[in-house]
């Protein structure tokens, strides 16, 4: 085995499996518990909740995002309806808003925040949490990531390519020395995102 394809091979791994393994904390609201999955790099954020059949009651996801913006979102590929939160640094939430499956419309948060945080459909509504009310223990989430750029790789063309795709995400794409994509990897372009947070203005 020769040390391009030993390298090509570490990087893509890497690259496949970040998205695949993001950490979960535990957050609460008043007596309410939820396991939240965090989503704190280009990739986890872009990917979001698509292509999810059913999520537990108790479960969400958190979006952790490197400073604070106005955050938009939209369901492309998302399967169920969710609510999310847009929290302030605090953990108090701004604003609620409902989000319908596979819908493309924006739904953006009224001020600038770091946080968001997506449930089921109505989850908010129905435990009396509104604008004002406090998650608890976002502070316990990993800080949000960018894709670090690697160095050229000691082999020609074939291997790791750092590209910009539409609408500003910073993707590492992986072309294995043997050619064609790495099995078990999807684009995390804005084409096959769900739930994928927008920059403002878009």
């Amino acid at each position: 085995m020769t040390l391009r394809f030993m390298l090509a091979a570490a990087i893509g791994l890497m690259t496949c499996g970040a998205a695949l393994a993001a950490p979960t904390i535990e957050l609460s609201a008043g007596m309410h518990r939820i396991e939240a999955e965090v989503a704190s790099t280009p990739g986890d954020r872009a990917t979001g909740l698509m292509n999810r059949p059913a999520m537990p009651a108790h479960r969400g996801m958190l979006f952790v995002f490197p400073e604070a913006g106005v955050q938009c979102f939209w369901m492309k590929n998302t399967l169920i309806p969710l609510s999310i939160a847009f929290l302030d640094d605090d953990g108090r939430i701004v604003q609620i808003a409902d989000m319908q499956p596979q819908s493309l419309d924006n739904h953006c948060s009224s001020k600038p925040v770091r946080f968001a945080l997506e449930m089921n459909a109505g989850w908010f509504k129905s435990r009396g949490l509104a604008a004002g009310a406090k998650i608890n223990g976002i502070g316990k989430a990993p800080p949000a990531r960018e894709v670090t750029a690697f160095p050229p790789p000691p082999f020609p063309r074939k291997g790791v390519t750092v590209v910009q795709p539409l609408r500003g995400f910073h993707v590492v794409g992986f072309s294995p020395p043997w050619g064609g994509p790495a099995e078990g990897c999807e684009s995390q372009s804005l084409e096959n995102g769900a739930s994928v947070p927008l920059p403002a203005g878009s």
